[in-house]
């Protein structure tokens, strides 16, 4: 299923930006699931519902535009991201989008409640209290997609 903005249309999800797409033009959307700037260089991690893609924009490779939109990001909020993909080794999947374009779709609002990317333990309150965060972390949506296969394959059974 393809998410429509304007005249842009979704061409790829995280698990599809992989290593034979290198040199070609994806646009991506997600969540901003990490922040790094170096100074010369940013790095954005985009997490979406198959997993997480890297976006490296160079100082020098990347308009001051988007390394000041890129800036202006913050965790949890939702972007569509239009670059280029191309190979790095070290990156999610093996590939690294150098964007052309950044649109933030929602800003989130900070501080947020708990940190999804799990650098900071949160209390059982919390988690309860911020359950739509909490869900968004690696090893919980694992359990609902272990459960909803074990479901699935007892369906089919009785099918």
């Amino acid at each position: 299923m393809d998410y429509l903005l304007g005249d842009l249309r979704r061409t790829h999800y995280s698990k599809d930006v992989n290593p034979e797409i290198s040199g070609e033009e994806v646009l991506i959307m997600g969540w901003v699931h990490e922040i790094r700037d170096l100074g010369g260089i940013i790095f954005v991690i985009i997490r979406d519902r198959d997993g997480l893609v890297q976006i490296t924009a160079p100082s020098k490779k990347v308009d001051a535009s988007i390394l000041d939109d890129l800036r202006a990001l913050r965790k949890d909020s939702v972007v569509a991201i239009k670059g280029t993909v191309q190979d790095a080794g070290k990156a999610p999947n093996g590939v690294e989008i150098i964007p052309a374009e950044v649109i933030i779709l929602n800003p989130a609002k900070q501080p947020l409640p708990m940190d999804p990317t799990e650098k900071v333990k949160a209390e059982i309150d919390t988690r309860l209290n911020s359950r739509f965060l909490d869900l968004r972390k690696a090893n919980v949506s694992s359990i609902f997609k272990i459960k909803a296969n074990m479901f699935k394959t007892v369906r089919e059974y009785f099918y």
